[in-house]
Formats: structure tokens, C-alpha cells, sequence
């Protein structure tokens, strides 16, 4: 993929900027001065780009609950999933979301957003690595073992024609195959799910993984399908908590 240009990245950022205020009343309580992030965009570069980076192209009403505080600010929001941010309109003009370090979650499209620390293993030829990122998840399920699901749409440039035979591509974004994590009460951070065979996914569950086979199996669950997964979750924390 080309390198995207600086025009174009802040044009990315800030596709489907709408003329409406956000009811942000004492939200400017965290957001101090310099801590806004601004983009604006170039008006004939959109036009250009086809798809969309957001969950919803409208502001929707939303609640921002901060760790200290437990009456949640309303706000009304949209969530970049290019970008990982969530978007305000403020004075006619495109702000994200600052001081996510003093956010406990947000409360968005039905479901809470949390701003955390995620954790990904990868095997290669020359042993494991383990990588950290930060990001905004969605809790699918919480309990003794929690489920997060990550948004994710990539950005492709525009792909000009090889030959006469070739179809142009527009630059557009594209959304990808969601990621899913899974946090047990003793980890310390949500974990990548890397693969959904069976066996691989149910021995994280130890000494449970004969029993949720047996569930797995006698219910037909395909653990690659969001439904059936937080199926899986919901069982085991059910049984997990008669077993406490």
C-alpha cells in the first residue's frame, strides 16, 4: 500500500463531518486547553473516497463515565474506527475525544467502550513475542472470563489502472474482520483470541475445557460467529460462578 499522503490522512479523519453541535455540557471538565485534537478536512479529496471509518455517520447520544466520577457526562458522539477515536462537534469544528487516561468507559451504540491496554502472542520460526497496544474495546460480555470485541477499517489509496484491462480503485476504506479478546479475572489485560479452532481456543479455559467441548458440541457452536461465542462466554461464567 502507497504511502497516504498528509492531505489525505487528514482528510480520512475526518469523513462525514456533519454542521451540528454536541450538547458537551461539563465535559470541558477534562478536556483541557491544548489537549483537543483538531483535523479538518480538504472537501475535494472526500468526494474521492468511497466507504466509510465510522460504526454510524450520525452524532449519536452518548455517556462519557470518568474514573472519578460517578455521574457520566453526556456527549454526542461518533467512533473512528480508522482512527480508533471518538469524534465531537464543537463551534461547528471536528475535535476527538482527549484525556482517555481519565475515561473509564463510554457508553455508545448500546454497547460500553473501554479504553485499555490489549495484549497479542504471535508464534513465529524463532520462538513467541507478546506485543501491547492501546485502543478502545467493545465489552461483548463481562464476568470471570470477559469478552472485548476491536473495530477495525483500513484505508486503501487509490490503485490506478496496470493495464487497459485493469479497474481503477478508488481510495476507500474497508471494514475488516472484527478482533476479539478474552480476559480472565487474573490477567492483567485483555488478551488477542489468535485462533477459533476448538481445541485451541477451549484450553485457555483449563481445567473447564472438557465441559464446554461437550457444550460446544451438543449445541452446534461455531466459535468463528459473535453469537455463538458469547454463548460459550456466558455459559462458562454461569457455570464458573455455581462452581465459586
Amino acid at each position: 500500500m502507497k504511502k497516504i499522503t498528509s492531505i489525505l490522512l487528514l482528510a480520512i479523519i475526518s469523513l462525514g463531518t456533519i454542521a451540528q453541535e454536541t450538547n458537551i455540557s461539563g465535559i470541558n471538565q477534562i478536556l483541557r486547553e491544548k489537549q483537543y485534537e483538531m483535523r479538518e478536512y480538504n472537501e475535494q479529496m472526500l468526494n474521492k473516497i468511497k466507504g466509510t471509518p465510522y460504526l454510524s455517520e450520525e452524532f449519536l447520544s452518548s455517556r462519557v463515565y470518568l474514573k472519578d466520577n460517578k455521574k457520566p457526562l453526556e456527549a454526542k458522539l461518533k467512533y473512528n474506527a480508522h482512527s480508533d477515536n471518538f469524534e465531537f462537534i464543537q463551534g461547528g469544528r471536528l475535535f476527538v475525544l482527549a484525556n482517555i487516561e481519565e475515561i473509564d468507559s463510554i457508553r455508545y451504540m448500546d454497547k460500553t467502550f473501554i479504553p485499555t491496554t490489549y495484549v497479542k502472542k504471535q508464534t513465529g520460526l524463532f520462538g513467541s513475542s507478546t506485543s501491547k497496544k492501546e485502543g478502545f474495546l467493545a465489552e461483548l460480555v463481562n464476568g470471570p472470563c470477559s469478552l472485548f470485541k476491536i473495530y477495525s477499517v483500513r484505508f486503501y489509496e487509490e490503485d490506478p489502472p496496470d493495464t487497459g484491462y485493469d479497474e481503477y480503485q478508488p481510495p476507500r476504506f474497508e471494514t475488516e474482520n472484527p478482533v476479539y479478546c478474552l480476559q480472565f479475572q487474573d490477567d492483567a489485560h485483555p488478551m488477542v483470541i489468535n485462533s477459533f479452532r476448538k481445541r485451541k481456543l477451549l484450553e485457555k479455559f483449563g481445567d473447564y475445557e472438557k465441559e464446554l467441548e461437550g457444550y460446544v458440541n451438543n449445541h452446534n457452536l461455531n466459535l468463528r460467529e459473535e453469537t455463538d461465542l458469547v454463548r460459550l462466554i456466558r455459559y462458562y461464567n454461569k457455570h464458573y460462578k455455581n462452581q465459586n
